[in-house]
């Protein structure tokens, strides 16, 4: 263990890059001001400089050398930035609704950025997936059938390839494909990735992670329970297998879940080779 004291924001959270050199996460030292700090080994932690009085980051790039985040003042607009991590923060357009927008994944050269925003303005209302391209407007994300997609959460080294959760659908109504996981290579291909027998039948499902090639991707997704009503499982996808509970191999393993309220994945290593 190596021990790099500081205190960090309890809300924010924290990125390592693969190498184990460097950190970025969010300062809590005073949470009316946060900012965006970097830390490596060469330097310890540094605050990095901001336009804003209050930063904090969202995401970094595969490649660690871009970050999303967002910043404002106390009493005023709150905007979302990218920026290099040597670099100067370049304020993203607003969506219409910017109080409820949010920013999920970036590419490593910084000039595709993935989010969403809730149009009704209302925090827990259906989202719209947003995706900025080279700076400009935000745009809706959509399938080739013309729907609206309700999340973009991960991507690869380009963003060419994208994960996301659901359809944006309005009034919540059941709708086919409305609440599962999905992908898209652009103008090559668009897939849902399925669902599972025991999830709930309008259940959600939620994409947490995929590998650097985006073969295998991870998240969780919604069962009943008797006790809770509802209770959170994981699941793993890859075009071989397609989505799979990880119920069984967990069970394989020996270590069981009969016994958990809840079970989710976290991340997964850039190879695949493990997962969190």
């Amino acid at each position: 263990w190596e021990d790099i004291p500081r205190q960090l924001s309890e809300y924010a959270p924290v990125f390592i890059s693969s190498d184990g050199a460097s950190v970025v996460t969010t300062d809590g030292s005073n949470p009316a001001a946060t900012q965006t700090l970097l830390w490596q080994r060469s330097t310890g932690w540094q605050v990095l400089p901001s336009m804003f009085s209050s930063s904090v980051a969202y995401a970094v790039s595969r490649d660690f050398k871009s970050i999303l985040g967002g910043g404002g003042a106390a009493s005023g607009p709150f905007d979302l930035w990218v920026r290099a991590i040597g670099g100067t923060e370049n304020v993203l357009p607003s969506s219409p609704a910017r109080f409820t927008q949010r920013v999920t994944a970036v590419s490593n050269d910084g000039n595709t950025v993935l989010g969403s925003y809730v149009p009704g303005g209302e925090v827990f209302s259906p989202t719209i997936a947003l995706r900025w391209d080279d700076g400009g407007e935000p745009t809706a994300m959509h399938n080739p059938d013309g729907d609206t997609l309700a999340e973009g959460t991960a991507c690869d080294a380009d963003c060419g390839i994208i994960f996301g959760d659901g359809l944006y659908i309005p009034d919540n109504s059941p709708k086919p494909h409305s609440k599962e996981p999905w992908f898209t290579k652009g103008d090559n291909g668009f897939e849902y990735l399925g669902t599972i027998s025991d999830a709930l039948a309008h259940g959600w499902y939620v994409v947490n992670a995929a590998t650097s090639d985006c073969t295998l991707a991870a998240g969780s997704y919604v069962v009943g329970d008797p006790v809770y009503g509802q209770a959170v499982r994981a699941y793993s996808w890859t075009q071989a297998t397609g989505i799979v509970s990880v119920r069984s191999p967990v069970a394989e393993l020996g270590i069981g879940d009969d016994d958990w309220s809840s079970q989710s994945v976290a991340n997964i290593a850039a190879d695949g080779e493990k997962t969190l």
